[in-house]
């Protein structure tokens, strides 16, 4: 017997400290990983409790009941997530990611808990395709959202679809995997062979609707006097005719050398913009020498 409650709280309290220290994105994935390892939990009470109540037995309640229950219980805080804060296409992808792949991995801790750890190539198999399962399915939850409100026909039925096959694919997994012999190796490849046929989508991709209301707009400042350049007021004058879009301003000129040094804050500026400005006086049909080297580290840092 394992107490899953006291695992859950030793594995989330130091990630819940390291929110203090971390923020953007980082901070993103650590939030969903402990939500992913607490629905984790939660799902196994109510698949648990539907066990009891209908008498199934294990084995069919994990192939007939758990894949509804953990795909619904994955898909509830993307929903809120969706629902509350209207997250970029990135922002969502990196939450489900970061629900999958808590739920694998408390579901991975308490099975080496509960059955032992004696042959590390069987854990090590069944973990991966425990992690590219509950990755893949979410990671497709998330896509099927993406796609239907970048084409404007987010609704019931399409979220239902999407959770639909979410729910046959896992349902499918744990059904080969309860056999022995050789159906349950054919389960366990089968996430990962989805993994490589069809790859989850990266995270620094954006996806840009010029219609949006709303977009993060980056200025890339080449001029070498900095805030006193005149061709920056072109795009003052652009922020305050369309207060409605959020601009960032990077000085690329003045902050060259600094910016040879760590690149970081710069690249990660460029990946969370929806629309780069160059802005940039013109020296004899040529542009700032600073702004060249800039064009430079942005391709040497891919």
């Amino acid at each position: 017997m394992i107490y899953a409650e006291n695992i859950l709280i030793c594995i989330s309290v130091p990630l819940l400290i390291s929110l203090i220290f971390v923020r953007g994105n980082t901070g993103k994935f650590v939030a969903s990983f402990i939500i992913g390892m607490a629905v984790c939990l939660i799902s196994a009470y109510i698949s648990g409790f539907i066990d009891l109540a209908s008498h199934m037995g294990d084995e069919d309640t994990a192939i007939f009941i758990s894949p509804i229950v953990e795909e619904i219980m994955k898909l509830l805080p993307l929903l809120f997530y969706l629902l509350m804060f209207n997250p970029k296409d990135d922002s969502l992808h990196l939450c489900a990611l970061g629900i999958g792949t808590g739920f694998a991995t408390f579901e991975n801790c308490c099975y080496i808990l509960a059955q032992g750890a004696d042959s590390l190539g069987y854990i090590m198999i069944r973990g991966m395709a425990v992690g590219v399962m509950h990755i893949v399915s979410i990671m497709a939850l998330s896509m099927a959202i993406c796609i239907s409100r970048r084409y404007k026909v987010l609704s019931a039925p399409a979220v239902l679809g999407a959770l639909s096959l979410s729910m046959t694919y896992h349902g499918l997994y744990n059904l080969l995997v309860s056999e022995q012999g050789i159906t349950s190796y054919v389960g366990y490849v089968l996430p990962i062979l989805t993994a490589v046929i069809r790859p989850i989508p990266k995270i620094s991709r954006k996806t840009i609707d010029p219609t949006s209301e709303t977009m993060d707009i980056l200025v890339i400042n080449g001029s070498p006097k900095g805030k006193n350049s005149i061709t920056l007021h072109t795009c003052l004058f652009l922020e305050k005719k369309f207060p409605g879009y959020k601009f960032d301003y990077l000085d690329a000129g003045q902050r060259i050398k600094p910016l040879e040094k760590d690149f970081s804050p710069a690249l990660e500026a460029l990946r969370e913009a929806d629309l780069i400005v160059f802005c940039y006086p013109v020296y004899t049909f040529l542009v700032p020498s600073q702004l060249h080297r800039f064009l430079e580290l942005m391709k040497g840092s891919g």
